[in-house]
């Protein structure tokens, strides 16, 4: 009684998130190992179903073309790679087709950027005149800083830093036994 049911799905067949996980904080074990008190109760903001998102602008392109527009603005729209809610590669589609139609060029083709500057890729930007940056986290969902704290540090960083995001530097691969592989640079 009171524990999680794996069964209680939502009408696409996948687990209802709001409901499993508060079946599964409300188990005896789980309180335990958590060092809850039994007698706690978890305030549940969200649930999967009680938030209410309501759409106020359905089209932010316009927004972001009188940003690159005003010459004091700098704009970073960046994505996790792997976010299931609002994929990365759909934003980049969008991002290049509409500077394309408006003229907004590209001045920085699309590169990955590294954590320490080498070696340790964080994920992949692109830049547009009127300081606009398109930047992945590689292997980020929707939440990056709590999917990675490290690579979401040094973006921000290096954004609110004025600084360039730190390019690849690894060795070459001219000459390389691999088949496939291109000199990156």
């Amino acid at each position: 009684a009171g524990g999680w049911d794996p069964t209680h799905t939502n009408s696409d067949g996948y687990p209802c998130a709001g409901a499993a996980l508060y079946s599964w904080l409300n188990l005896t074990a789980v309180r335990s190992a958590l060092n809850v008190a039994e007698d706690s109760l978890f305030l549940d903001t969200d649930g999967g179903s009680s938030f209410n998102y309501t759409l106020t602008e359905k089209n932010v392109l316009p927004i972001y073309l009188s940003a690159v527009q005003n010459p004091q603005l700098r704009v970073l729209v960046y994505n996790g790679d792997t976010d299931p809610s609002v994929p990365s590669i759909v934003t980049q589609d969008r991002y290049t087709a509409f500077f394309e139609e408006v003229d907004v060029p590209l001045t920085k083709r699309w590169s990955p950027w590294t954590l320490d500057g080498r070696r340790h890729v964080g994920g992949y930007h692109m830049e547009y005149a009127g300081n606009f940056t398109y930047l992945t986290i590689r292997g980020a969902g929707h939440m990056v800083p709590e999917f990675k704290p490290q690579a979401a540090y040094s973006m921000m960083s290096a954004f609110v830093g004025g600084e360039p995001f730190k390019p690849y530097t690894g060795p070459s691969y001219r000459g390389s036994p691999h088949r496939g592989f291109s000199d990156p640079q």
